[in-house]
Protein backbone atom coordinates (compact mmCIF):
# COMPACT_ATOMS: atom_id res chain seq x y z
CA UNK A 1 0.00 0.00 0.00
CA UNK A 2 1.31 3.48 -0.93
CA UNK A 3 0.53 5.80 1.23
CA UNK A 4 0.59 9.46 0.23
CA UNK A 5 2.42 11.01 2.70
CA UNK A 6 5.56 8.80 2.23
CA UNK A 7 5.39 10.59 -0.90
CA UNK A 8 5.68 14.06 0.60
CA UNK A 9 1.99 14.97 1.65
CA UNK A 10 1.17 16.76 4.38
CA UNK A 11 -1.20 16.47 6.15
CA UNK A 12 -4.21 19.27 8.25
CA UNK A 13 -2.48 22.08 6.78
CA UNK A 14 -3.91 25.03 4.69
CA UNK A 15 -1.01 27.03 3.89
CA UNK A 16 -0.05 27.27 0.51
CA UNK A 17 3.56 25.20 0.60
CA UNK A 18 1.73 22.25 1.72
CA UNK A 19 -0.91 22.59 -1.20
CA UNK A 20 1.24 22.51 -3.88
CA UNK A 21 3.13 19.49 -1.81
CA UNK A 22 0.14 17.56 -1.85
CA UNK A 23 -0.58 18.00 -5.47
CA UNK A 24 3.24 16.64 -5.95
CA UNK A 25 2.98 13.73 -3.71
CA UNK A 26 -0.57 12.35 -4.61
CA UNK A 27 0.43 12.38 -8.58
CA UNK A 28 3.70 10.71 -7.99
CA UNK A 29 2.01 8.23 -5.10
CA UNK A 30 -0.52 7.41 -8.52
CA UNK A 31 2.41 7.54 -11.23
CA UNK A 32 4.54 4.80 -9.08
CA UNK A 33 0.54 2.51 -8.73
CA UNK A 34 -0.10 2.98 -12.61
CA UNK A 35 4.05 1.58 -12.69
CA UNK A 36 3.97 -1.05 -9.74
CA UNK A 37 0.25 -2.05 -9.64
CA UNK A 38 0.16 -0.92 -5.81
CA UNK A 39 -2.36 0.71 -4.36
CA UNK A 40 -2.82 4.20 -2.99
CA UNK A 41 -3.75 5.28 0.61
CA UNK A 42 -4.98 8.73 2.16
CA UNK A 43 -5.21 7.51 5.49
CA UNK A 44 -8.39 8.23 7.61
CA UNK A 45 -8.00 10.99 10.50
CA UNK A 46 -6.21 13.27 7.62
CA UNK A 47 -7.31 16.48 5.72
CA UNK A 48 -5.03 17.25 2.61
CA UNK A 49 -5.69 20.52 0.44
CA UNK A 50 -4.26 20.78 -2.97
CA UNK A 51 -4.44 23.60 -5.18
CA UNK A 52 -4.84 21.46 -8.04
CA UNK A 53 -6.35 18.30 -9.85
CA UNK A 54 -4.40 14.81 -9.47
CA UNK A 55 -5.38 12.25 -11.61
CA UNK A 56 -5.94 8.67 -10.77
CA UNK A 57 -4.97 6.71 -13.55
CA UNK A 58 -5.36 3.03 -13.81
CA UNK A 59 -4.91 1.97 -9.97
CA UNK A 60 -6.89 2.21 -6.78
CA UNK A 61 -6.83 4.32 -4.26
CA UNK A 62 -8.43 4.29 -0.98
CA UNK A 63 -9.39 7.87 0.03
CA UNK A 64 -10.07 7.47 4.10
CA UNK A 65 -9.53 10.96 4.09
CA UNK A 66 -10.90 14.14 3.30
CA UNK A 67 -9.56 16.00 0.34
CA UNK A 68 -9.64 19.76 -0.44
CA UNK A 69 -9.73 21.34 -3.62
CA UNK A 70 -8.97 24.84 -4.47
CA UNK A 71 -11.82 26.41 -6.92
CA UNK A 72 -11.42 29.23 -9.32
CA UNK A 73 -8.38 28.58 -10.78
CA UNK A 74 -8.32 27.98 -14.79
CA UNK A 75 -6.36 25.04 -14.60
CA UNK A 76 -8.77 23.23 -11.96
CA UNK A 77 -11.72 21.77 -13.77
CA UNK A 78 -11.77 19.02 -11.13
CA UNK A 79 -10.35 17.59 -8.08
CA UNK A 80 -9.96 14.15 -8.77
CA UNK A 81 -9.86 12.73 -12.09
CA UNK A 82 -9.91 9.26 -12.71
CA UNK A 83 -9.24 7.57 -16.37
CA UNK A 84 -7.57 4.50 -16.93
CA UNK A 85 -8.63 0.88 -17.19
CA UNK A 86 -10.15 -0.66 -14.38
CA UNK A 87 -9.14 2.23 -11.61
CA UNK A 88 -10.92 1.56 -8.14
CA UNK A 89 -12.24 4.50 -5.87
CA UNK A 90 -12.71 3.17 -2.54
CA UNK A 91 -14.02 6.61 -1.08
CA UNK A 92 -14.35 6.13 2.72
CA UNK A 93 -14.21 10.00 3.91
CA UNK A 94 -14.78 12.93 1.32
CA UNK A 95 -13.66 14.83 -1.85
CA UNK A 96 -14.41 18.56 -1.84
CA UNK A 97 -14.24 21.95 -2.89
CA UNK A 98 -13.00 24.79 -1.97
CA UNK A 99 -15.24 27.68 -3.66
CA UNK A 100 -14.15 30.88 -4.71
CA UNK A 101 -17.08 30.93 -7.83
CA UNK A 102 -20.10 30.13 -7.01
CA UNK A 103 -22.67 30.73 -10.04
CA UNK A 104 -20.02 29.70 -12.12
CA UNK A 105 -22.62 26.91 -13.69
CA UNK A 106 -20.46 24.10 -15.63
CA UNK A 107 -17.97 26.41 -15.92
CA UNK A 108 -16.75 25.68 -12.24
CA UNK A 109 -14.90 22.90 -10.33
CA UNK A 110 -15.92 18.97 -10.31
CA UNK A 111 -15.27 16.85 -7.29
CA UNK A 112 -14.44 14.11 -9.51
CA UNK A 113 -14.28 13.43 -13.24
CA UNK A 114 -14.17 9.97 -14.45
CA UNK A 115 -13.36 9.10 -18.14
CA UNK A 116 -12.63 5.21 -17.99
CA UNK A 117 -13.15 1.71 -18.67
CA UNK A 118 -14.27 -0.73 -16.34
CA UNK A 119 -13.79 1.30 -13.53
CA UNK A 120 -15.86 1.02 -9.75
CA UNK A 121 -16.43 3.63 -7.33
CA UNK A 122 -18.00 2.95 -3.89
CA UNK A 123 -17.19 3.36 -0.18
CA UNK A 124 -20.19 5.49 1.08
CA UNK A 125 -18.16 8.79 1.21
CA UNK A 126 -19.40 12.23 0.35
CA UNK A 127 -18.57 14.66 -2.72
CA UNK A 128 -19.28 18.02 -1.13
CA UNK A 129 -19.29 21.42 -2.47
CA UNK A 130 -18.47 21.77 -6.20
CA UNK A 131 -18.71 24.63 -8.38
CA UNK A 132 -19.96 22.32 -11.19
CA UNK A 133 -21.17 18.80 -11.21
CA UNK A 134 -20.37 16.56 -7.77
CA UNK A 135 -19.65 13.37 -9.98
CA UNK A 136 -18.88 13.83 -13.82
CA UNK A 137 -18.79 11.10 -16.40
CA UNK A 138 -17.73 11.88 -19.33
CA UNK A 139 -16.93 9.16 -22.82
CA UNK A 140 -16.69 6.61 -19.21
CA UNK A 141 -17.98 2.60 -20.16
CA UNK A 142 -18.25 -0.32 -18.19
CA UNK A 143 -18.57 1.15 -14.79
CA UNK A 144 -20.40 0.89 -11.39
CA UNK A 145 -20.58 4.06 -8.74
CA UNK A 146 -22.94 2.55 -5.22
CA UNK A 147 -23.02 3.96 -1.56
CA UNK A 148 -22.36 7.63 -2.77
CA UNK A 149 -23.57 10.55 -1.47
CA UNK A 150 -23.17 14.57 -3.21
CA UNK A 151 -24.02 17.37 -1.20
CA UNK A 152 -24.26 21.25 -2.20
CA UNK A 153 -23.28 21.00 -5.95
CA UNK A 154 -23.95 23.80 -7.74
CA UNK A 155 -24.90 22.12 -11.37
CA UNK A 156 -26.08 18.41 -11.42
CA UNK A 157 -25.27 16.30 -8.45
CA UNK A 158 -24.63 13.35 -11.05
CA UNK A 159 -24.15 13.85 -14.66
CA UNK A 160 -23.32 11.47 -17.01
CA UNK A 161 -22.61 12.37 -20.56
CA UNK A 162 -20.27 12.24 -23.56
CA UNK A 163 -21.72 8.83 -25.23
CA UNK A 164 -20.95 7.19 -21.65
CA UNK A 165 -22.52 3.86 -21.68
CA UNK A 166 -22.52 0.44 -19.52
CA UNK A 167 -22.73 2.29 -16.52
CA UNK A 168 -24.56 0.81 -13.20
CA UNK A 169 -25.46 3.19 -10.42
CA UNK A 170 -26.66 1.98 -7.20
CA UNK A 171 -27.84 3.46 -3.70
CA UNK A 172 -27.06 7.44 -4.57
CA UNK A 173 -28.00 10.20 -2.16
CA UNK A 174 -28.00 14.04 -3.65
CA UNK A 175 -28.94 16.97 -1.22
CA UNK A 176 -29.31 20.49 -1.81
CA UNK A 177 -27.70 20.29 -5.77
CA UNK A 178 -28.53 23.60 -7.32
CA UNK A 179 -29.51 21.90 -10.63
CA UNK A 180 -30.74 18.62 -11.44
CA UNK A 181 -30.03 15.58 -8.81
CA UNK A 182 -29.43 12.51 -11.41
CA UNK A 183 -28.81 13.46 -15.31
CA UNK A 184 -27.89 11.86 -18.25
CA UNK A 185 -27.60 13.89 -21.23
CA UNK A 186 -26.30 13.26 -24.59
CA UNK A 187 -25.25 16.51 -26.30
CA UNK A 188 -25.12 16.85 -30.55
CA UNK A 189 -21.80 18.38 -30.62
CA UNK A 190 -20.13 15.38 -28.96
CA UNK A 191 -18.36 12.87 -31.26
CA UNK A 192 -18.82 10.29 -28.92
CA UNK A 193 -22.63 9.92 -29.90
CA UNK A 194 -25.44 9.20 -27.25
CA UNK A 195 -25.32 7.92 -23.41
CA UNK A 196 -26.43 4.66 -23.64
CA UNK A 197 -27.62 1.43 -20.86
CA UNK A 198 -27.46 3.48 -18.32
CA UNK A 199 -29.28 2.51 -15.05
CA UNK A 200 -29.87 3.80 -11.49
CA UNK A 201 -31.30 1.85 -9.05
CA UNK A 202 -32.26 2.97 -4.68
CA UNK A 203 -31.34 6.59 -5.27
CA UNK A 204 -32.71 9.40 -2.84
CA UNK A 205 -32.71 12.47 -4.13
CA UNK A 206 -34.14 15.96 -1.89
CA UNK A 207 -33.97 19.84 -1.30
CA UNK A 208 -32.42 20.65 -4.72
CA UNK A 209 -31.64 24.75 -4.67
CA UNK A 210 -32.40 24.82 -8.52
CA UNK A 211 -33.04 22.18 -11.47
CA UNK A 212 -35.21 18.61 -11.97
CA UNK A 213 -34.60 15.53 -10.54
CA UNK A 214 -34.05 12.40 -13.05
CA UNK A 215 -33.84 13.52 -16.16
CA UNK A 216 -32.89 11.99 -19.77
CA UNK A 217 -31.90 14.76 -22.06
CA UNK A 218 -30.66 12.69 -25.30
CA UNK A 219 -29.89 8.85 -24.32
CA UNK A 220 -31.03 5.29 -25.41
CA UNK A 221 -31.89 2.23 -22.71
CA UNK A 222 -31.93 3.84 -19.59
CA UNK A 223 -33.75 2.33 -16.44
CA UNK A 224 -34.45 4.55 -13.42
CA UNK A 225 -35.97 2.87 -10.46
CA UNK A 226 -36.51 2.08 -6.82
CA UNK A 227 -36.31 6.50 -6.77
CA UNK A 228 -37.28 8.91 -4.21
CA UNK A 229 -37.07 12.46 -5.00
CA UNK A 230 -38.74 15.58 -2.80
CA UNK A 231 -38.65 19.00 -2.65
CA UNK A 232 -37.28 19.43 -5.88
CA UNK A 233 -37.40 22.60 -7.54
CA UNK A 234 -38.07 22.34 -10.95
CA UNK A 235 -39.93 19.43 -13.04
CA UNK A 236 -39.63 16.03 -11.06
CA UNK A 237 -39.01 13.78 -13.68
CA UNK A 238 -37.85 15.07 -17.33
CA UNK A 239 -37.56 13.01 -20.96
CA UNK A 240 -36.95 15.57 -23.65
CA UNK A 241 -34.52 16.74 -26.53
CA UNK A 242 -33.56 20.14 -25.92
CA UNK A 243 -32.71 22.88 -28.92
CA UNK A 244 -30.93 26.18 -27.53
CA UNK A 245 -27.95 26.21 -26.33
CA UNK A 246 -27.60 22.64 -25.45
CA UNK A 247 -28.72 20.98 -28.81
CA UNK A 248 -28.60 17.07 -27.24
CA UNK A 249 -29.76 14.23 -29.03
CA UNK A 250 -33.33 11.91 -29.16
CA UNK A 251 -34.36 9.84 -26.55
CA UNK A 252 -35.54 6.21 -27.26
CA UNK A 253 -35.89 3.21 -24.72
CA UNK A 254 -36.54 4.63 -21.56
CA UNK A 255 -37.67 3.07 -18.08
CA UNK A 256 -38.89 4.85 -14.80
CA UNK A 257 -40.43 1.91 -12.34
CA UNK A 258 -41.40 2.54 -8.78
CA UNK A 259 -40.77 6.16 -8.91
CA UNK A 260 -42.13 8.81 -6.16
CA UNK A 261 -41.97 12.57 -6.89
CA UNK A 262 -43.01 14.45 -3.50
CA UNK A 263 -42.92 17.98 -4.09
CA UNK A 264 -41.90 19.33 -7.01
CA UNK A 265 -42.07 23.37 -8.34
CA UNK A 266 -40.55 26.33 -6.35
CA UNK A 267 -42.58 29.14 -6.11
CA UNK A 268 -42.08 32.10 -8.65
CA UNK A 269 -40.69 29.44 -11.24
CA UNK A 270 -42.84 28.54 -14.39
CA UNK A 271 -41.72 25.29 -13.78
CA UNK A 272 -43.12 22.29 -11.74
CA UNK A 273 -45.07 19.68 -13.54
CA UNK A 274 -44.22 16.10 -12.27
CA UNK A 275 -43.43 14.73 -15.32
CA UNK A 276 -42.56 16.20 -18.40
CA UNK A 277 -41.53 15.15 -22.20
CA UNK A 278 -40.84 16.85 -25.04
CA UNK A 279 -38.70 16.12 -27.98
CA UNK A 280 -37.89 17.92 -31.40
CA UNK A 281 -38.21 17.48 -34.96
CA UNK A 282 -35.39 16.14 -37.29
CA UNK A 283 -32.33 13.81 -37.29
CA UNK A 284 -28.71 14.24 -35.07
CA UNK A 285 -25.44 14.52 -37.27
CA UNK A 286 -26.22 10.66 -36.94
CA UNK A 287 -28.95 10.50 -39.29
CA UNK A 288 -31.22 9.54 -35.37
CA UNK A 289 -34.33 11.24 -34.67
CA UNK A 290 -34.28 14.29 -32.03
CA UNK A 291 -37.41 13.40 -30.58
CA UNK A 292 -38.64 11.38 -28.26
CA UNK A 293 -39.59 7.76 -28.79
CA UNK A 294 -42.59 7.89 -27.23
CA UNK A 295 -43.67 4.14 -27.61
CA UNK A 296 -40.31 2.66 -26.12
CA UNK A 297 -40.74 4.93 -22.76
CA UNK A 298 -42.14 3.18 -20.03
CA UNK A 299 -43.42 3.96 -16.93
CA UNK A 300 -44.59 2.17 -14.57
CA UNK A 301 -45.54 2.72 -10.37
CA UNK A 302 -44.86 6.01 -10.79
CA UNK A 303 -46.13 8.82 -7.73
CA UNK A 304 -46.37 12.11 -8.08
CA UNK A 305 -47.48 14.04 -5.22
CA UNK A 306 -47.64 18.29 -4.81
CA UNK A 307 -46.29 18.93 -7.88
CA UNK A 308 -47.07 22.95 -8.40
CA UNK A 309 -48.28 22.25 -11.79
CA UNK A 310 -49.24 19.10 -13.67
CA UNK A 311 -48.82 15.56 -13.04
CA UNK A 312 -47.70 15.23 -16.46
CA UNK A 313 -46.89 17.78 -19.44
CA UNK A 314 -46.71 15.89 -22.63
CA UNK A 315 -46.01 17.85 -25.79
CA UNK A 316 -46.74 14.83 -28.25
CA UNK A 317 -45.93 16.57 -31.69
CA UNK A 318 -42.07 15.19 -30.51
CA UNK A 319 -43.20 12.74 -28.89
CA UNK A 320 -43.83 9.96 -31.16
CA UNK A 321 -44.88 7.19 -31.69
CA UNK A 322 -47.41 8.11 -28.73
CA UNK A 323 -46.91 6.82 -25.12
CA UNK A 324 -47.61 3.08 -25.50
CA UNK A 325 -47.06 1.99 -21.72
CA UNK A 326 -47.87 3.33 -18.63
CA UNK A 327 -48.89 1.91 -15.05
CA UNK A 328 -49.45 2.70 -12.30
CA UNK A 329 -48.99 6.59 -12.90
CA UNK A 330 -50.73 7.78 -10.01
CA UNK A 331 -51.44 12.25 -9.08
CA UNK A 332 -52.46 13.74 -5.53
CA UNK A 333 -52.51 17.05 -5.00
CA UNK A 334 -50.90 19.09 -8.09
CA UNK A 335 -51.81 22.48 -8.64
CA UNK A 336 -52.73 22.85 -12.16
CA UNK A 337 -54.62 19.24 -11.88
CA UNK A 338 -54.07 15.92 -11.16
CA UNK A 339 -53.75 14.83 -14.65
CA UNK A 340 -52.10 14.11 -17.89
CA UNK A 341 -52.25 16.34 -19.67
CA UNK A 342 -50.92 16.25 -23.54
CA UNK A 343 -50.26 19.34 -26.08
Amino acid sequence: MLDVEAFGAVANSKEPSARSANVSAFRAAFAKAKETKAEVIARTGRAYWLNQSVCQHSCTFHCEAALWFDDGRPDVNAGLIVRGNAPRLNLIGSINSVATTRGGGYSGQMNVCVSATDFEIYGGGQLTGASCVGLYLQAATRGSVRDLIVLDSHADAFHTTGGSSFIDFKRLKARRSHDDMFAVVSYGSQKEGICHHISLSGFDGADSLGGRGLTVVGGEDVIYEDAVLSNVSGFGLYIASEAYPYFTRGVRRVTMRRVAVNKCGAAGLDLGDGILMMGRSGVDSMGQPLCVHGESVRLEAVRIAEARRYGALIYKENVKPALAFRSGVTFTSCGWGNVWREV
